[in-house]
């Protein structure tokens, strides 16, 4: 839903999502500074909560120009 939770509230979220919309599609976004190891952990943890449906994502830099 658009929020930001910490590392350690991540588990519960998950678990409350799982239950309340068990279709749920769960999005993780973030950038280049967050590590491989970090997202995998976020990833196994909505795993180990019951959600099925998880995608990786990241937004543009408006300052990025589309390719020609």
């Amino acid at each position: 839903n658009d929020e930001r939770i910490p590392l350690a509230g991540l588990a519960d979220a998950f678990a409350r999502t799982a239950h309340d919309h068990p279709d749920a599609t769960l999005i993780i976004e973030a950038d280049g500074r967050v590590n491989h190891q970090k997202l995998v952990e976020v990833y196994n943890k909505a795993m180990q909560a019951g959600l099925k449906e998880i995608a990786l994502a990241t937004r543009v830099s408006a300052t990025v120009e589309p390719p020609p």
